[in-house]
C-alpha cells in the first residue's frame, strides 16, 4: 500500500524483501530530478524522515545526498588549498594524518554533527591545548569550505568548546642573582645581547 506524504512531494509504501519488512519514502530530488529514498523498520519512522527531507527541499536548505566521507573530504580541500605556505600545509597535513582521519575520516561527511565533532576534541587529551585548538581550527576550515560548496548546508565543527590554553608568567631574576649574570656574562663576545636581552626581556 502506497500512501502520499501530507504536501504530495512524496510517498511511503511497505516492502517486504527476504521475509523482513520496511517502509520506504519517495521524493524527487529537485537538484538532479532522480528519484531517491529514505527507509525505517516502521511506517511513523519512514514518514518522518521523509518528512524532514521534504521541508529541507521547501525552505531551499536541501542538499543532494553523497556517500562521500569526511576522509576523503579533507584530503581533496588539502588538495584544492592554494596560496599557503609549505610550513602552513605540512601542519594541515600533519593534523589530517594523525588525528582527523583516524578518529573521523569513515564518518560520512553529511552525517557528521556537532556532537561528533565535539567528542572528538574531548578524546584529545594526550596532546597540548594549543595543539588541539590547532586540530579544530583545520576541522572547522575544511568543514566550512564544504558549506561554501553547499556539500552540506551548515559547519558542525564551529565554535566548539575547547580547553584553555593557560599562558605561563614570566619569571623575573632577583637582584642578586641579575648581578650575578652580568658579572658572568662581561667577558663574553656576546655581552651586549645578553644584557640587552637581559634588561628589555627578549628572548
Amino acid at each position: 500500500m502506497t500512501r502520499k506524504a501530507t504536501n504530495g512531494l512524496g510517498s511511503v509504501r511497505k516492502k517486504i524483501v527476504k521475509g523482513k519488512t520496511y517502509y520506504e519514502g519517495r521524493y524527487t530530488d529537485p537538484i538532479t530530478h532522480t528519484q531517491k529514498s529514505v527507509s525505517a523498520t516502521t511506517e511513523a519512522e519512514c514518514t518522518r524522515k521523509l518528512r524532514e527531507v521534504l521541508a529541507k527541499i521547501t525552505t531551499g536548505v536541501y542538499v543532494e545526498p553523497r556517500k562521500t566521507t569526511l576522509g576523503q573530504w579533507v584530503d581533496e580541500w588539502l588538495e584544492r588549498k592554494r596560496n599557503i605556505e609549505p610550513g602552513t600545509r605540512a601542519k594541515y597535513e600533519s593534523a589530517i594524518r594523525l588525528y582527523i582521519k583516524p578518529r573521523l575520516g569513515r564518518a560520512r561527511l553529511q552525517d557528521l554533527r556537532r556532537l561528533h565533532c565535539q567528542e572528538f576534541v574531548n578524546g584529545l587529551t594526550e596532546i597540548a591545548p594549543k595543539t588541539i585548538h590547532n586540530i579544530a581550527g583545520v576541522l572547522s576550515d575544511a568543514l566550512q569550505d564544504a558549506v561554501r560548496l553547499e556539500l552540506i548546508a551548515k559547519n558542525p565543527a564551529s565554535d566548539l568548546d575547547l580547553p584553555r590554553i593557560i599562558k605561563k608568567e614570566p619569571v623575573a631574576m632577583s637582584t642578586d642573582l641579575q648581578r650575578q649574570f652580568e658579572n658572568a656574562v662581561r667577558e663574553s663576545p656576546y655581552c651586549n645581547v645578553y644584557l640587552v636581552a637581559l634588561h628589555t626581556g627578549a628572548h
